[in-house]
């Protein structure tokens, strides 16, 4: 068993379950109802997502959906 408040699930998966693949994907869109709320928005406001998919040669291992209340600021360094 591991516990995930000393672990994270995301840190764990990568370290148990290998990927091949990945795609980050950057967009904007309109809050509707079930994203609204949590970020203390109007419904339409425009949000900020990403989306991240990894595979294991054809084989998907994750999807990730992040959303973000207007203002926020993602620094990508390579």
């Amino acid at each position: 068993d591991t516990d995930f408040a000393v672990t994270a699930p995301g840190e764990w998966l990568v370290s148990h379950v290998p990927f091949t693949t990945a795609e980050t994907s950057y967009f904007a869109q309109n809050a509707d109802a079930t994203l609204a709320r949590p970020l203390d928005l109007r419904v339409g406001a425009a949000i900020f997502a990403a989306e991240r998919r990894t595979w294991l040669n054809a084989a998907p291992v994750t999807l990730v959906r992040l959303f973000h209340a207007p203002g926020y600021r993602m620094t990508l360094s390579v």
